[in-house]
């Protein structure tokens, strides 16, 4: 066969004398292959990513013939967590609660500085677009390892620890920040600072947390690939409260703003 036919015959592994030994073909399984062989290996940590045992044609409620050393998430979860003390899943909340300050500064630096002012980009900037964006930053290390790596994570209480530690880091450098930004900060201006954008952190960061613990303990107590919808009504809802607080921080600047004007 002309090695250019495009037959599909002339694919390599199905050329003559490429076939793989360890395939045997007498073999009487559902795939043809010995899946006996199919093993957890420590060492392949992005093979889940690619395995074929949760496939739902492969599940026990369809098919008996799922071997109890197959790659499922269930078997890779569990051996994951048996070998995960407590202190490398604190040493990983430390990295977490570290990486969360130059992650605050990108987001806060995005959101007080990427306009002109006055302009309406700015207030879309101020209200909409810069919630968002460190509501997102805020999340997006603990999401990338309840959705990839949930062993990391041992109790709840390393999610406690991270809104709390998140919260506080994302409200400093934002006021730092803010304080760059303004003229004078007077004492309401600091109390404004401390007290709302602190405040505003901590609720929102709880709330957002919440569902990445919701998202972590289904995944635990299922065996199953996280789901992410699950935590999706609390990303939501932290959003939409820190975009409904940086409209009414907006508007009170600009009524304060307006009044001084007029009334000079």
């Amino acid at each position: 066969m002309p090695p250019n036919d495009p037959d599909i015959r002339n694919e390599p592994h199905l050329r003559p004398g490429n076939v793989d030994p360890n395939l045997d073909p007498a073999i009487d399984t559902p795939l043809g292959f010995n899946s006996a062989a199919i093993q957890f290996s420590p060492s392949s940590e992005e093979d889940i990513d690619h395995s074929v045992w949760d496939e739902p044609s492969l599940t026990p409620a369809v098919s008996a013939s799922v071997p109890d050393s197959a790659l499922t998430y269930a078997n890779w979860l569990s051996q994951r967590r048996e070998s995960w003390t407590q202190w490398q899943a604190w040493t990983v909340t430390l990295g977490v609660v570290l990486l969360s300050v130059p992650l605050a500064a990108i987001a806060a630096v995005i959101s007080l500085f990427s306009g002109n002012q006055f302009f309406v980009t700015d207030v879309i900037l101020a209200c909409i677009a810069g919630p968002i964006i460190q509501e997102i930053f805020k999340i997006m290390v603990p999401l990338w390892i309840v959705e990839k790596r949930p062993y990391f994570f041992t109790t709840w209480f390393q999610f406690f620890v991270f809104a709390l530690v998140s919260a506080t880091v994302f409200a400093a450098v934002s006021n730092f920040f803010l304080s760059l930004a303004v003229k004078e900060v007077t004492r309401s201006f600091f109390l404004f600072q401390w007290v709302g954008i602190l405040g505003l952190n901590l609720i929102t960061a709880s709330i957002a947390t919440h569902g990445l613990e919701t998202i972590w303990r289904n995944t635990i107590n299922s065996g199953k690939p996280p789901k992410l919808d699950d935590g999706y009504p609390w990303f939501a809802t932290a959003i939409g409260l820190h975009i409904l607080f940086a409209a009414g921080t907006t508007i009170w600047f600009v009524v304060n703003d307006l009044g001084k004007f007029f009334f000079l």
